[in-house]
């Protein structure tokens, strides 16, 4: 038979958050390797390249156009909905704006 105490102990360190698991003597080599860190801060390129840039004028900004979109508001109640999933599809690009690239 479990005591009371011992099952409310369990239950609740099961919802404890647990410590991170060690890294292996190899993993944490990478990590510490200057190599390494130094190939991660040069990752480079374009978020929004142009052709993608072109899609989202395209998709997004016709559509705010012909909806009479500005900021949050369209003068067609589905325009709203429309252009927002879309400008999250876009992420990067919606930095750019909907002027030339």
């Amino acid at each position: 038979m479990c005591h009371p105490g011992r099952a409310w102990s369990r239950a609740v360190d099961s919802h404890r958050p647990r410590r991170p698991a060690l890294l292996s003597p190899q993993r944490e080599r990478v990590w510490q390797d200057p190599e390494t860190v130094g190939a991660m801060a040069a990752v480079e390129g374009d978020a929004c390249p142009p052709d993608e840039h072109k899609r989202f004028q395209t998709i997004v900004c016709r559509v705010e156009e012909t909806c009479g979109c500005a900021d949050t508001l369209c003068k067609l109640d589905w325009c709203a909905g429309y252009v927002h999933e879309w400008r999250k599809e876009f992420a990067a690009c919606t930095l750019k704006g909907c002027g030339p690239a």
